[in-house]
């Protein structure tokens, strides 16, 4: 991933506003500072150490970030082949120094408003939220290092793979899609209200959790392993097969389907 400019570096240009009383000259690294940027068009979005909050809706053009004069002034983004990419370089220095410093104040926040989205990435406890259902041809989410991903639904008439690992976490209260997949390990969560779909393949692995609440599915391929848990006993499959090893526990309900248990594992359809 390439980025162009930090937020200071343009500011220091003139090409970025600076909105408030506090001058560039007068104001401290711990001041709240707000600052609007024109971005071109884009539907995918990675974040390292920056919560973005997204407006599904006509796009302005522009995105606004907010908070400590340093975290917004070590925001490094770049719009390229259509994905939105910010940066948060100031968890590299407070990283070299051997812990955190004043915790998610060092997290500026980004507010932009898009016509859609097919694509969210977020990783080092950024924190995205997005405040209406998407709809899309595809989508994919994926949430690591204590990243966490709320979105209030999505309708996709093509897949939708979801992707949580080292303690990350994503948030769907409804998913309506013909393809659907879904990988959790190393104690990322996956947790989705009402879940339907023609097909579906859940994996959850190295205490992953994986949880669907309500929905039906044609089908469901399920597989935990190494204290990984799938609970979707409210989702009916048509058919499907659940295989759980090494302390992996699957809780769903399989019509017509099969079930294999390994090393400590157990299976309930």
């Amino acid at each position: 991933m390439k980025f162009s400019k930090s937020f200071a570096a343009v500011a220091a240009a003139g090409i970025m506003t600076l909105c408030g009383a506090v001058s560039l000259s007068a104001r401290t690294d711990e001041d709240t500072v707000t600052r609007s940027v024109a971005v071109s068009a884009f539907d995918r979005i990675d974040a390292e150490g920056v919560n973005v909050v997204v407006t599904i809706g006509p796009a302005t053009g522009t995105m606004t970030v907010t908070g400590r004069a340093d975290a917004v002034d070590a925001l490094v983004s770049d719009v390229r082949k259509g994905e939105l990419s910010l940066r948060n370089s100031l968890l590299d220095k407070i990283s070299n120094k051997g812990g955190r410093r004043n915790g998610s104040r060092t997290l500026p926040t980004v507010t932009v408003t898009v016509p859609s989205l097919t694509s969210v990435e977020g990783s080092i406890a950024s924190k995205i939220t997005v405040d209406k259902a998407i709809s899309a041809s595809k989508f994919e989410a994926e949430a690591e290092t204590a990243a966490s991903i709320s979105i209030p639904g999505l309708s996709v008439p093509g897949k939708v793979g979801l992707k949580s690992e080292t303690s990350g976490s994503i948030v769907i209260e409804s998913v309506d899609a013909a393809t659907f997949e879904a990988e959790v390990e190393t104690a990322g969560s996956v947790h989705i209200a009402r879940l339907e779909s023609q097909s579906a393949k859940i994996e959850a692995d190295t205490a992953g959790k994986f949880k669907a609440d309500a929905g039906k599915l044609a089908s469901a391929n399920l597989k935990a392993d190494t204290a990984g848990n799938i609970s979707m006993k409210g989702v009916k499959a048509q058919t499907g097969s659940a295989k759980a090893d090494t302390g992996g526990k699957i809780n769903a309900s399989i019509i017509q389907g099969s079930k294999s248990t390994d090393t400590g594992g157990h299976v309930s359809i």
